[in-house]
């Protein structure tokens, strides 16, 4: 999706279940991980539209993984650098 398709006035969704992502979290120290659920409570409240226009998320396609039936592309969010509200 790109700004003014179709699916940029969608909710974010976010799918937390990642083993790696988990364990990356998990392995924060407090400061960091605080940055982290502040930008995924951001995230969470956002559209699709509003996450490209965004300036400080840091986002990119995953194109070397195949997506779950039923979702069309799968991206990847930089989080643990501060980002502004």
């Amino acid at each position: 999706m790109r700004p003014g398709a179709s699916g940029s006035s969608q909710q974010v969704q976010l799918d937390l279940n990642n083993p790696v992502f988990q364990q990356n979290l998990f392995g924060l120290d407090a400061d960091e991980l605080k940055r982290a659920i502040k930008t995924l409570e951001k995230l969470r409240k956002m559209t699709w539209g509003a996450v490209y226009m965004d300036h400080g998320l840091k986002w990119e396609k995953i194109t070397s993984v195949m997506p779950a039936k039923g979702i069309d592309v799968v991206y990847s969010l930089r989080i643990t650098h501060l980002v502004v509200p």
